[in-house]
């Protein structure tokens, strides 16, 4: 039975220390509240805790629970980190430090009564404030209990004395010493016996994590800045943090994307290298982009990250860039007559002409890149005009001002040059003359008799337009009329004169013609006959007049200025043949002159129009007519309309 005893005892002492190591284990990894990934040691945020003792606090002052700093005064401690959910082991070991506890957490995160419940569970009279008479329970087996999370079956009760380790003839053999959070395994803090003793004063939720994982000689970067002090980096950046190593080696940085941290095949200038400190210089401009974000990282030989990779730097840009659009009101100012000029303290330091807009002939903007500074955000933008003259103009604003930095690199003003509209009547008798004196010169022929063979001349019928108008010409085809074995031919029909006339709304182009002899000559031939044929195919005569209407508006197109010209174009032939009292005898005859007229008509009216109703035509009249306009001291055109007798032009004087 004795023997049963001795051999049983250091089995419990064996018992007894491994489960102090998995309390001291367990409650290292759930007792701070951050979560996240091993790998992610910076945290993105910081959370105020607050923790409010039901009585005035046994400690005061800096008071370190878990490797927590909190400040405790009064009936109150507070604390600062990375934790976005309340921890109940941390809760739990303030409460074991300064008394019971009645919230924990911080605005918008706080222990419920159940958490609360949990965690002054080993809190008692032993932590009252100094004069209390009770001794406070031993530092691991009481104060420290395993977390709901890490239980996986009963668990055996917590020992009620200090653990006792086992002895040797050598000496004493302490059990393994774990290391607290942030002590880094094989060292002991002084006044801590066992290795238990308070964390140094770093990130607990870092410090816990990299003592759980054994990373505390990882690298660790804290923060990539300018060397320059800038929000973004121009040549040198400046690497703190901690295990960097006191020189280089196969270490050294490297740039990734920051997403999905792609390595930038790129070679940094390092000017120092230390363990907690590394001054470099960006890679050259074609490795990285102005103005981007980039991971900076440390990485083995082979290239393989051996640091965290949540530290960013941005690349100052290169330049600083205006744009903005401009609005031209009243004023036949292009892309070509506006101009912006950039200041900055008084100084140019920049100038950009406007660029049209595709698919918007009226649409201007501007885009000027300027030098980077860092004496002035301010600079001062100046429109104006170049090669044009719109008189009771005004640019609004007059000068505009958009602040320009490396945080800021691109900045948009608008600008607006604003004209007042005039307004003026001309008489459309003068009117009438500057387009009569457009057609004058224009030819028209029609014709399909060959006097040599008495028989059809194809194709000798045209209207050629006055070289004022262009100078196009076509040609087109009437054939014969065919009644029963006589034929009737038009013969060499020709413009003879041209007159233009007011008429309501429109212009009306009045044209008469004449021919040489007989209009319409008619023959009787071999291939039919009848009882009147043997007389012959009498001459007819005829008149013909067409009249053109003008519809006046202004115009404009890619190969024509803005101008007067017409919007819609009517044409109404007049013919008219009499075979005299012939009609009267041969029905059949008077039947075929009259449908001869009306394909006189017919054809002539499309002729004309197909040669007038062109953008070629209103390209030419407004060509024309603008010389006449400029005579007039009249500017672009902004409307056109017809009242009584007079044309009312609204303009802009922008001319020089």
């Amino acid at each position: 039975m004795n023997r049963k005893i001795r051999s049983s005892t250091p089995l419990r002492i064996r018992n007894e220390i491994a489960i102090a190591a998995l309390l001291l284990t367990s409650t290292a990894i759930f007792a701070a509240p951050p979560t996240g990934s091993l790998n992610s040691v910076a945290p993105p945020k910081i959370y105020h805790y607050s923790a409010a003792i039901q009585a005035t606090a046994a400690k005061q002052g800096a008071v370190t629970a878990l490797g927590i700093q909190w400040q405790c005064q009064g009936a109150r401690c507070t604390a600062s980190g990375p934790w976005p959910k309340p921890g109940v082991a941390a809760c739990k070991a303030l409460a074991g430090e300064v008394g019971r506890i009645k919230s924990y957490g911080y605005k918008g995160a706080q222990l419920n009564a159940a958490q609360l419940g949990e965690c002054n569970a080993t809190a008692s009279a032993a932590t009252a404030p100094s004069g209390g008479a009770k001794q406070k329970a031993p530092a691991i087996a009481t104060q420290i209990k395993p977390s709901s999370r890490a239980q996986a079956g009963p668990q055996p009760e917590p020992p009620t004395r200090p653990v006792v380790p086992r002895q040797s003839a050598a000496g004493p053999a302490m059990a393994p010493a774990l290391p607290a959070p942030g002590i880094r395994p094989g060292s002991t803090p002084s006044g801590s016996p066992g290795g238990f003793g308070s964390a140094p004063p770093r990130g607990a939720a870092e410090t816990i994590r990299e003592a759980a994982a054994g990373i505390g000689s990882r690298p660790v970067i804290d923060r990539v800045t300018d060397s320059d002090g800038l929000s973004c980096s121009r040549r040198d950046f400046t690497v703190t943090g901690r295990n960097f190593g006191a020189e280089a080696g196969s270490r050294r940085l490297m740039f990734m994307t920051p997403v999905r941290h792609t390595p930038i095949r790129a070679v940094f200038g390092v000017y120092s290298w230390s363990d907690g400190r590394i001054t470099a210089q960006l890679p050259e401009r074609s490795f990285v982009l102005p103005g981007q974000r980039y991971v900076v990282a440390m990485v083995d030989e082979r290239n393989n990250p051996i640091s965290n990779t949540t530290r960013e730097l941005r690349v100052c840009p290169t330049q600083f860039t205006a744009v903005g659009d401009i609005r031209v009101t009243n004023c036949g100012a292009g892309a070509g007559n506006v101009r912006v000029r950039a200041f900055r303290e008084g100084r140019q330091i920049g100038s950009t002409m406007g660029q049209g807009v595709p698919g918007n002939d009226f649409a201007i903007r501007y885009e000027m890149n300027l030098p980077p500074s860092t004496s002035s955000d301010e600079v001062e933008l100046r429109p104006e005009l170049v090669g044009i003259t719109c008189t009771g103009g005004a640019w609004v604003p007059e000068r505009g001002t958009v602040r320009l930095s490396y945080d800021q690199s691109r900045a948009t003003r608008a600008f607006e040059f604003r004209v007042g509209m005039q307004t003026r009547r001309i008489a459309m008798r003068i009117v009438s003359g500057l387009v009569q004196s457009a057609f004058n010169g224009t030819q028209i022929r029609i014709n399909n008799y060959d006097p040599a063979t008495r028989r059809t001349r194809e194709n000798d019928s045209f209207v050629r337009l006055s070289d004022a108008l262009g100078g196009t010409e076509r040609r087109f085809n009437i054939g014969p009329a065919v009644s029963g074995p006589r034929k009737y031919y038009i013969n060499d029909i020709n413009l003879a004169s041209t007159r233009v006339l007011p008429a309501e709304n429109e212009l009306r182009v009045a044209m008469v013609f004449e021919s040489n002899g007989t209009e319409l000559i008619g023959t009787c031939g071999q291939d039919g006959w009848d009882l009147f044929c043997g007389a012959g195919a009498p001459d007819v005569q005829a008149s013909i007049a067409v009249d053109i209407f003008f519809t006046l508006d202004r115009y404009y197109s890619r190969t024509a200025p803005i101008s007067l010209s017409f919007s819609r174009v009517r044409v109404v032939p007049n013919v008219d043949a009499q075979a005299d009292g012939l009609c009267r005898v041969v029905d059949l005859l008077c039947s075929a002159i009259s449908d001869y007229r009306g394909l006189i008509r017919t054809i002539v009216e499309s002729s004309f129009m197909n040669v007038l109703d062109t953008p070629a035509v209103r390209d030419q009249v407004a060509i024309a007519l603008l010389p006449s306009l400029r005579g007039l001291r009249i500017g672009t055109l902004n409307s056109v309309r017809i009242e009584g007798n007079d044309l009312v032009l609204a303009y802009l004087t922008d001319f020089e």
